[in-house]
């Protein structure tokens, strides 16, 4: 038994590997979001490199954050738009659409959470993914 060449075990485990990449890099930017809202907050809590700064240590992988790029409907009655071309579309981005009365539109390098899907389909976010970036 074999998908294309590959044991069935094979593409579990590729499978596994691929979603715990995916789950460490969204839970390194929201954990980094929360601590520097803290540390924002001067509640105290200390940057991991101790000199005051959150700058990233040497050979650390940083995760793009997806920056919504916004769009508004020009007055004609129309929702605005957050368009995402890449990076992880968390919860957070879903729930900023919701607030501005906006739909997201996310490229094809952007990966979309489970959590950020659901959300989307509590709050009615209307998300559309494009074939290429504008």
């Amino acid at each position: 038994m074999s998908i294309e060449g590959l044991g069935i075990d094979a593409t579990e485990s590729v499978l596994r590997g691929l979603v715990r990449e995916l789950l460490r890099e969204v839970i390194r930017e929201e954990l980094g979001a929360a601590l520097a809202e803290v540390r924002g907050q001067g509640l105290g809590v200390p940057s991991p490199n101790h000199g005051g700064t959150s700058a990233p240590q040497p050979g650390s992988r940083t995760v793009p954050r997806a920056v919504p790029r916004t769009v508004s409907g020009g007055g004609s009655g129309a929702p605005s738009v957050h368009h995402i071309a890449r990076g992880a579309v968390t919860e957070r981005a879903v729930n900023a659409a919701a607030a501005d009365g906006a739909r997201l539109v996310i490229g094809p390098r952007a990966v979309l959470t489970p959590l950020a899907k659901d959300r989307a389909r509590v709050l009615g976010v209307v998300i559309e993914r494009t074939s290429a970036t504008a």
